[in-house]
């Protein structure tokens, strides 16, 4: 089904509290420096969707981080803040989601995770010009099998199931496989995505990290 028209996108990334996100990804790295890698991947990731505002600034929005004060630290520029309700990833999706679509009605929305260090501003328009095609659609990630983004359009309320096999999950509840560029699918939660990430290249936050990080010296 058609997406309904729209004025622009807002996009939503749930950031979690560094020390507690990623848990897969701390044999990777030392303690100290799993915090690092985490926030570094969510500031590349934020970036990018503050890149492609700037881009395009009349296809989105508004960029809004959802989270708890303790979770963020010095916020760029230009984004939004959104408190975290403490209801998990997809309670806290579904609360500014449907806060947004009371304030701005018009707007379509793109809910995204926080851990696409490849993501660029090109590869997020493309999948904004993509969902612009459908009512709902996602982004299944690398494997296929879990979600990177989550798209509903003007007056179509997001429906997040983010977590084990959310792209059938999201399949099953009507949203639409979308195309998408390998950087807005590949999100990092083990040692492997991270190599399959430094292939494709990922943003500066990200890289800093990983040089300093065996085996990816």
């Amino acid at each position: 089904m058609a997406a309904s028209s729209f004025v622009a996108w807002r996009i939503l990334i749930p950031v979690r509290p560094h020390a507690v996100g990623k848990t897969r990804l701390e044999g990777v790295t030392r303690p100290d420096q799993h915090e690092r890698l985490v926030r570094a991947m969510q500031a590349d990731t934020i970036a990018a969707a503050l890149a492609a505002r700037a881009a395009q600034p009349g296809i989105i929005a508004g960029v809004v981080v959802i989270s708890t004060s303790r979770a963020i630290e010095d916020l760029p520029v230009g984004i939004e803040l959104f408190p975290d309700p403490g209801t998990g990833l997809n309670g806290a999706l579904s609360a500014a989601a449907q806060h947004w679509r009371r304030a701005a009605p018009g707007d379509g929305q793109l809910a995204m995770v926080a851990d696409l260090p490849c993501l660029n501003s090109v590869s997020l328009l493309a999948v904004l010009a993509e969902a612009a095609h459908n009512e709902r659609g996602f982004v299944a990630d690398r494997q296929a099998t879990g979600t990177t983004m989550l798209t509903a359009g003007a007056g179509a309320g997001l429906e997040p199931e983010f977590g084990t096999n959310s792209a059938a999950a999201h399949l099953r509840s009507g949203h639409v496989p979308l195309r998408a560029p390998d950087a807005a699918r590949a999100d990092a939660d083990t040692e492997a995505d991270l190599q399959a990430c430094l292939r494709l290249g990922v943003g500066p936050h990200t890289a800093e990290v990983l040089a300093l990080l065996h085996p990816f010296i």
